[in-house]
């Protein structure tokens, strides 16, 4: 049986069960009403919390538990409601019951006090209403603003400005704005290698591709140890070559000299790998070896599940070009005078060129590199 007292409202002391007994006998719609604003609010409450939530690291995980709560506890809420008028309807079922029960409620009821409550509702609900009609005009105004006007505006130099409305995919979700990637970077200035070896095509046409595997795989062993003696970051793989990042932990000048030095370590370790593997190579292995430095933006890039420290940006594009103009000039390395004149390379041995760069008006000089004794740095023994 229901049992309680509900605090005393101008003198109206009235226990649950005369509460139920109110909507369920005198009117049983009212006990629709009642589940129904239930549904709402609740629904209503699931609804604001879970965009609130749903950034938080732990809600994927704890989604499907906070679900289960959110369906099951206003199912026991209606559920009671339901007992609670199974009580009334077995209470009613005893004569005078009700009038006994009403007749407790007021018996010392103030009547003035009574009948102002009695006539709240209807400003109550005037008010929730104006202040509905309120929130809506605000979305409206703010829509208005947003589309009038925009997110962001940039504004450059000579005065033009222009709008920004940011966008994102219909399908975005909340972990999608927490996998990494995306705009993680930072400017520095590094110095940038790029190494390929020259005919991998030619080395695979004679051989199988488990023979060709494993000459790869003791080309990039090599490769990787060189870097790590020389303090060389690996940042891209390409097929038959990488791209390695100096100065990420440095002044850009010794960033330089330490690309210097890995250049000439990887060619001293394919002299050491040619003549290991001479009784199995047709022809030595060659590479080719482009180093350019300055600005670019250095970060964390790649697929999510496995991204690397990488760069990108228009000095990475020219040091992969100069790696490509070792076939133009017969050489094995060719290094901007950028990085040449910050490693302090002793150029009076090297030759000098001006290479045109695609998308530049001016050429860029550079040192094409014939010997690996040649790659010598300041301080170098």
């Amino acid at each position: 049986m229901l049992s309680g007292v509900i605090p005393r409202t101008a003198g109206v002391a009235a226990d649950y069960p005369f509460i139920i007994g109110s909507m369920w006998l005198i009117d049983p719609i009212n006990v629709v009403l009642q589940g129904v604003l239930l549904v709402l609010v609740w629904g209503h409450l699931g609804i604001g919390a879970t965009p609130w939530l749903r950034h938080r690291p732990w809600f994927a995980a704890w989604a499907p538990y906070l679900l289960s709560a959110a369906v099951v506890l206003p199912l026991l809420a209606l559920a009671g409601v339901a007992r609670s008028v199974a009580t009334v309807d077995a209470l009613a079922a005893r004569p005078g019951w009700f009038d006994a029960a009403k007749e407790r409620a007021f018996e010392n009821a103030d009547g003035d006090r009574a009948g102002t409550l009695a006539d709240l509702p209807p400003t109550i609900l005037g008010g929730l209403l104006a202040l509905l009609a309120a929130v809506l005009a605000a979305r409206a105004v703010r829509h208005w603003y947003r589309t009038r006007h925009g997110r962001v505006r940039i504004q450059y130099a000579g005065g033009r400005t222009v709008i920004v409305q940011l966008l994102l995919p219909p399908d975005v979700t909340a972990r999608d704005a927490r996998r990494p990637g995306g705009l993680e970077g930072h400017e520095q200035r590094v110095a940038i290698l790029f190494i390929d070896l020259r005919g991998s095509t030619r080395l695979g046409e004679k051989r199988l591709p488990y023979d060709v595997v494993y000459v790869l795989n003791r080309f990039f062993a090599e490769m990787a140890d060189a870097l790590a003696v020389t303090k060389g970051h690996y940042a891209q793989f390409n097929g038959d070559g990488l791209m390695a990042l100096y100065g990420l932990e440095q002044e850009f000048d010794q960033g330089c000299r330490h690309a210097i030095e890995g250049a000439a370590e990887m060619l001293r370790r394919v002299d050491a790998l040619n003549a290991d593997m001479k009784a199995e190579l047709d022809e030595p292995l060659r590479v080719g070896i482009g180093i350019h430095g300055g600005e670019a933006i250095v970060g964390s890039m790649g697929p999510p599940d496995t991204p690397i420290v990488s760069a990108i940006g228009d000095n990475v594009n020219v040091a992969a070009r100069l790696e490509a103009l070792t076939k133009e000039f017969g050489c094995d390395v060719v290094i901007s005078e950028i990085v040449a004149t910050a490693a302090g390379v002793d150029v009076a041995r090297l030759t000098r060129h001006e290479a045109e760069m695609r998308g530049r008006a001016a050429t860029l000089p550079v040192y094409a590199v014939a010997r690996r004794e040649d790659l010598r740095t300041a301080g170098a023994p």
